[in-house]
């Protein structure tokens, strides 16, 4: 093997201090230098989620919480799977110990990068904003840093099953638009004529249930064609006056009575796209359902993929696991989470402590939404989507150092 003169050279003076050098690499290694004196990014990770991770899709989640790569410079720029030939090169230091100068090193330093921070994905309920325009209301949304809206169907309309194909690829449009997914739909029985999903009246019972069915195609018209896996949001079913025990039947009774419904549509649900999620509600505000142990009970009774669970942490007052355990022991059915106060007000407005929630999503690497949905609209539409942001991001962080 024969040096090249530089290297001759280098390699003379070298041996001229008294000190030993390694050789030169072998002219048959099939190295290649890795010229642009960058690192690689995180896998999965693209460019404008490393920018704005705020904005990181659902491609990301898998990798998300993974620790971040950076490479040392010698090791980026000689990548080599059957040997390391750092030793072959002379040190990064310019100059030797003896004094004589080395070729000087031109490759760029490493990239220290942070590590990212898990990518939840935050929304909001749109009855905050009462009866403001829907554009003002993506817009507000976006503008304030969410990337979802989740609406109440009476926002839309004394009847909002009356909406034509036009209106609903309108509000569609809009959503899109103004840079924010639909997420689904909530309070969904809130409508102007009777409707009671587990009343003894059997052709009451039927023509609810007829509109349940209804709103399944209307949180799928709503939804943008094209997802990868095909899905067309969530339904929180909560409503708890509509499905309260009634008309002399007991709890159990109308118990039975909203499974055989909700058996019932499941089949169209999931034909459409949509899941349903059954929500507890405490018993201050129904007697049919009123904790996650119930509502998983009922989901795996049913065992349809279009049923799942959710966790609302203003409705898990009579719950007496903590929280998070909770969310963990049934997470294999969640597939929704609302925050607030247990006393309905906006998060950080009292003192429910969020961390350990985002810890635990992060821990299971959840994938889904987490809305925030107030029942006090007093500090205005504004106020609330800014400060519950804020206030969940804090907790997100915090969460970071809580499962490290």
């Amino acid at each position: 093997m024969t040096c090249s003169p530089s290297r001759q050279s280098w390699l003379r003076r070298v041996l001229d201090c008294d000190q030993k050098a390694a050789p030169p690499p072998a002219t048959d290694c099939s190295c290649k230098p890795n010229i642009s004196g960058t690192t690689a990014l995180p896998a999965r990770a693209s460019p404008r989620a490393m920018k704005d991770p705020d904005h990181a899709g659902p491609q990301h989640f898998a990798n998300a919480d993974a620790p971040a790569h950076s490479a040392a410079p010698l090791a980026s720029l000689f990548a080599c799977e059957s040997r390391d030939h750092r030793a072959h090169y002379p040190p990064t230091n310019p100059t030797h110990a003896c004094g004589t100068s080395r070729p000087e090193d031109n490759r760029a330093p490493a990239v220290i990068m942070k590590k990212m921070p898990y990518p939840f994905r935050f929304a909001m309920c749109n009855e905050a904003f009462e009866r403001r325009p829907f554009t003002e209301v993506c817009r507000t949304l976006r503008t304030v840093g969410y990337t979802g809206i989740e609406l109440a169907p009476f926002t839309l309309g004394d009847d909002p099953l009356a909406l034509r194909a036009a209106q609903r690829r309108e509000l569609r449009d809009i959503i899109v638009g103004e840079g924010l997914d639909f997420v689904g739909l909530h309070w969904l029985l809130v409508v102007p004529f009777p409707i009671h999903v587990t009343t003894p009246d059997l052709a009451l019972r039927e023509r609810s249930w007829q509109y349940v069915r209804g709103l399944i195609d209307l949180c799928a018209d709503l939804s943008p064609d094209g997802g990868a896996d095909d899905s067309h949001g969530i339904m929180v079913f909560g409503s708890p006056k509509q499905r309260s025990s009634t008309g002399g039947i007991t709890a159990a009774q109308a118990v039975r009575n909203y499974v055989a419904g909700l058996a019932g549509i499941a089949g169209h649900a999931e034909d459409r796209g949509v899941t349903i999620l059954v929500e507890a509600l405490p018993h201050s505000q129904s007697d049919v359902i009123h904790t996650l142990e119930e509502a998983v009970a009922v989901v795996r009774e049913i065992n349809s993929p279009a049923v799942k669970t959710m966790f609302d942490t203003h409705n898990a007052e009579d719950e007496t696991e903590p929280h998070a355990q909770l969310i963990e022991s049934h997470y294999d059915l969640i597939r929704h989470i609302h925050l607030n106060e247990m006393n309905g007000g906006h998060p950080g407005t009292a003192n429910y402590d969020f961390a350990p929630i985002f810890a635990i999503l992060r821990k299971l690497a959840y994938k889904g939404w987490v809305s925030v949905e107030a029942f006090d609209f007093a500090a205005g539409a504004e106020t609330i989507a800014s400060e519950s942001l804020e206030h969940m991001k804090k907790a997100a962080s915090a969460s970071g150092r809580l499962s490290e």
